[in-house]
């Protein structure tokens, strides 16, 4: 009986790796390109940002990825406009971020950068 699986344990591990899965919230990085730009980054493991979820309500923006996945041939950064409303950002379920708190992009300021300083805030 054993036999008539072995299909199975061989293309099950193929169809999870292909495939687009949910994101861990926990590795969302975010920092400023200018004050009126937010760059969005994945700092889990080898995969990138394919789908944001972005709502806005008064002052508040609320950003959620929606889905992750393997890196294309030319990554996609995201990029968030800013209005000059927003006043706070709720990332990564629960996290609450007041703009002006959130530090600017740099060229060392990479996804993992960006989840230390949210670890950091929310100690």
């Amino acid at each position: 009986m054993k036999k008539k699986y072995y299909w199975y344990y061989l293309f099950f591990p193929l169809l999870i790796l292909g495939c687009n899965h949910r994101p861990d919230n926990k590795f969302i990085g975010i920092c400023r390109i200018s004050d009126d730009t937010l760059k969005l980054e994945y700092a889990g493991s080898y995969d990138v940002i394919k789908e944001v979820d972005i709502k806005s309500y008064n002052d508040t923006l609320e950003i959620k990825v929606v889905s992750v996945g393997n890196p294309p041939k030319q990554p996609k950064d995201f990029y968030i406009p800013l209005k000059p409303s927003i006043r706070k950002i709720i990332i990564r379920d629960s996290t609450i971020l007041d703009v002006d708190s959130i530090p600017k992009c740099s060229k060392k300021y990479s996804g993992e950068e960006a989840l230390k300083y949210l670890r950091k805030l929310n100690q």
